[in-house]
């Protein structure tokens, strides 16, 4: 295996990544007007064919036996990414306040077992913290994300 050739492959692919990623942060910026443009329809479609570019450069590298770095998630799913990452937020944040109901309803009731409570109790910081972490991916890809209530934002 020629390692010159990998690692030239692998920086021009590092250095095609960086340029893409200031190119889907200015079509996200586009599109926060809300309606989608001819122009941003043709900044998707360039963004595509540079995606295309770098699943090439990847099949080069491991040609040459390299092992290429991997293309961002947020990359692949391009324009839908946001979307589909805010609608999983969306289940997940109904299962959260659905948690914190069950947990205030058995506060509320006072029978509950310690260990009930430490079990509704888990269930809900454990959806909260799912939460926290769509709202991370979605902003690392340039998107504006589902909000937490603000009830929430103690715990």
């Amino acid at each position: 295996a020629d390692s010159g050739f990998i690692l030239s492959k692998k920086l021009e692919l590092g250095q095609e990544y960086e340029e893409m990623d200031t190119e889907y942060s200015n079509i996200r910026k586009m599109s926060r007007g809300g309606q989608a443009s001819e122009a941003e329809d043709a900044a998707w479609v360039a963004f595509e064919a540079r995606l295309d570019k770098c699943r090439a450069m990847q099949r080069e590298i491991r040609n040459a036996k390299g092992d290429p770095e991997p293309i961002p998630e947020w990359f692949l799913l391009g324009r839908d990414f946001v979307l589909l990452k805010n609608l999983e937020l969306e289940e997940e944040l109904k299962s959260m306040v659905k948690s914190h109901k069950e947990l205030t309803a058995m506060t509320g009731r006072g029978h509950a077992s310690a260990a009930e409570m430490e079990s509704a109790s888990d269930a809900f910081k454990g959806h909260l913290k799912k939460c926290r972490a769509i709202q991370k991916e979605v902003r690392e890809a340039r998107g504006v994300p589902l909000p937490i209530p603000e009830e929430f934002l103690d715990y």
